[in-house]
């Protein structure tokens, strides 16, 4: 692999593994929702379904880049990075609860 193949594949990459844990937390927040029934998690369903939409726009900017041959920016891979991030510190947060 090459290093012009690698920042398009990690973040492809990265992009699926955030659209994955977006689709888990709003089907456990969605699961918790009807068993009680509080606003609160109804918001976290909210906040999970607009994280997915982002992320598939995000995923969508990166093949259309890949695509049309324009040059990637890493600045792109840190956004999704942090998203990571705070994808998988909420989805601790979520399951050990």
């Amino acid at each position: 692999m090459t290093s012009t193949t690698i920042l398009p594949t990690l973040m492809i990459t990265i992009s699926i593994i955030n659209i994955v844990l977006c689709l888990i937390l709003a089907a456990i927040y969605f699961k918790s929702y009807h068993k009680i029934k509080i606003k609160f998690t109804l918001g976290l369903i909210i906040f999970a379904l607009l994280l997915l939409i982002s992320n598939i726009f995000d995923l969508r900017g990166v093949l259309f880049m890949i695509t049309n041959n324009i040059p990637l920016q890493t600045i792109y891979m840190h956004e999704g990075v942090i998203k990571l991030i705070a994808l998988l510190s909420l989805f601790h947060i979520t399951i050990r609860n």
